[in-house]
């Protein structure tokens, strides 16, 4: 028996500001800290009953404290009302500072349980897989972002997911299929590869409570500069629980075939037949008595729904694979793929069907690949990719805005008639003298909406006849995704010396990174876009290679370059911005034994 344990203790005290925390003490004083902690115990049974048996079991826990949203752009009334709950509210973008009155984090715990099979019978290789996981969460958000008690947020969700999958593939069959030659032609050899797949994923005891402070909620409404609410500030309080659990299963059959019918050129054919089924059941209640003006007037509804669905899925996929030399490959392939239609689990009503339901996507995909092994004495290595990906029916998660809701809007996901991404993916790997590695990636990623008429508009564009329908949705048709940089690429340089005493090792490192400017929130508003920027990492230390350990000093973004993750908006003209962390300069110790 062989085994195997890890365990993994990560801590970080975040690096957000709160501001509010000077004349509230109880509230967090920091954001963006985590504790990450983890175990993985191994069992492996190398040769039993003529098998080999691997069991895993992981447990992680996570603590995530808030996602520190900076006010970054914001009108003069906004910051009038936010200053006289916190008179230290901060809005400069970038600066690492926010100002939020509710509790905001999350919390989860994953256990995972594998058992890998392995065997061979009659020329077959067979391997079974068995697993079961389960993740459990609980979150707070203050939904309003700002140190106005107006909206906050809880929830909790169990999912666990369980999975089988049995395949058995073939040792090289002479020929095609056994059959050796046709008209005196060598056929070359096969393999073959063939499976069953079963997964059943759960979401279970999923409650979302949103929790309305009437008097402030209705004063950072009307100070957004959005469109008021005709009620009066009463002072109340209300409550919404959203209700949500859904079961899915998908059964698969699946095969592949290799045929090598020249030394140098291979055909890989493939084909997944899947069926998976999905029922969902959503219970939508106001907790406090009526008349909950406040939440009818801001869209939402009690409802109880149900619904399920059905899918078929045939994916293929043909590759050919040429071997000019032993050193280098290149490859055609097409593929398709389909991501099953689903449930929205935040519908805030069922007056319409796409708030409840959308619909399945399909992607082809088209592409030439090249990949070497080391060529030119082992220095040099180059793997290169060009793809186009046409997506059908392409999943976007959206927001429909109604009046008051402060940026939350109502979340749906909406169906892009045709997208496309399409682009080059290269890197390669240099050893210019011995103990010194270079690496350098680029990406070029093209990516537009080909058909796509409901997007969600950007929150300014409310009443501007060009904007868009009555549900403020806007064409996107020939814009870019979002989040999605046109060029990204890195550039990798290490080295490793022997030092002449103790067995020691000299490590220096650094790394470039570059990425073009993209749109950070999905109504690709302009307001949102992030420069191009470069930022640069390093690292240097000792280690001893054959007792197994290493201590680094390493710095992160070093010229303190400030990058935003996600923008989004409180209401109309007042945006947020979620920050990357600023320069980190840390020490690194590790051991294996």
């Amino acid at each position: 028996v062989d085994f195997r344990i890890a365990v993994l203790t990560n801590e970080r005290d975040g690096f957000i500001q709160n501001t509010a925390q000077r004349t509230r003490p109880e509230l967090p004083g920091i954001f963006r800290g985590y504790t990450h902690e983890g175990a993985r115990a191994k069992l492996l049974f190398p040769d039993l009953l003529a098998s080999s048996f691997k069991l895993t079991y992981e447990h992680v826990a996570l603590e995530q404290l808030g996602a520190g949203e900076e006010l970054a752009s914001t009108t003069q009334g906004f910051r009038d009302t936010v200053v006289d709950y916190d008179p230290n509210a901060d809005f400069i973008e970038g600066n690492y500072i926010a100002s939020i009155d509710g509790a905001d984090g999350r919390k989860a715990t994953i256990d995972t349980t594998n058992l890998e099979w392995k065997s061979y019978f009659g020329g077959w290789g067979l391997t079974g897989l068995a697993g079961h996981s389960a993740l459990y969460t609980t979150l707070a958000v203050d939904a309003d972002f700002t140190p106005v008690p107006a909206l906050h947020g809880i929830g909790a969700d169990n999912n666990p997911t369980t999975t089988f999958e049995l395949r058995g593939e073939s040792a090289g069959l002479e020929g095609l299929f056994g059959l050796k030659d046709a008209f005196g032609v060598n056929l070359g050899s096969t393999t073959l590869l063939a499976g069953v797949f079963y997964q059943k994923r759960e979401i279970l005891d999923s409650l979302f409570q949103f929790h309305f402070f009437d008097g402030p909620f209705l004063e950072l409404t009307a100070a957004s500069g959005g469109d008021p609410l005709p009620l009066p500030p009463d002072g109340s309080e209300e409550e919404f629980n959203q209700h949500f659990e859904q079961t899915g299963d998908v059964r698969a059959v699946f095969g592949q075939a290799q045929w090598q019918f020249l030394p140098q050129w291979a055909l890989q054919t493939g084909l997944r037949f899947s069926q998976e089924q999905k029922a969902a059941v959503w219970r939508q209640v106001f907790t406090t008595p009526p008349p909950n003006t406040l939440m009818g007037a801001v869209g939402l509804k009690e409802f109880a729904a149900t619904r399920s669905l059905k899918e078929n899925h045939v994916q293929p996929k043909i590759s050919l694979q040429y071997d000019p030399l032993d050193q280098v490959s290149l490859f055609v392939h097409f593929a398709r793929a389909f991501k099953g239609g689903g449930y929205n689990a935040f519908a805030f009503s069922a007056d319409e069907e796409r708030e409840l339901v959308y619909k399945p996507e399909t992607l082809d995909e088209w592409g030439f690949d090249l990949k070497t092994s080391p060529v030119f004495g082992g220095k040099l290595r180059l793997n290169l990719s060009v793809y186009r990906m046409d997506a059908t029916d392409f999943q976007v998660l959206s927001r429909v805005r109604k009046p008051g809701t402060i940026g939350l809007g109502i979340t749906r996901v909406e169906n892009a008639a045709r997208a496309r991404a399409q682009g080059v993916e290269g890197d390669i790997m240099w050893l210019p003298i011995n103990g010194m590695t270079v690496i350098a990636t680029l990406g070029y990623n093209d990516t537009q909406y080909l058909d796509f008429k409901n997007n969600e508009c950007p929150a300014n564009s409310a009443g501007d006849p060009k904007g868009g329908n009555a549900e403020n949705q806007c064409d996107a048709t020939g814009k870019s995704f979002p989040f999605a940089p046109k060029i990204d690429s890195t550039l990798t340089a290490s080295w490793l010396a022997p030092l002449p005493f103790w067995g020691l090792n000299f490590n220096l490192g650094a790394t470039a990174e570059y990425q073009a400017s993209q749109l950070l929130d999905l109504d690709l508003d302009e307001r949102k876009r992030q420069p191009a920027f470069t930022r640069y990492r390093a690292n240097i230390g000792i280690s001893h290679l054959v007792q197994g350990w290493s201590f680094q000093i390493i710095g992160n973004n070093l010229t303190d370059t400030v990058t935003a993750v996600r923008k989004g908006d409180v209401f109309a003209n007042q945006i947020l911005s979620i920050q990357e962390p600023p320069r980190e300069i840390f020490g690194q110790l590790r051991w294996s034994f």
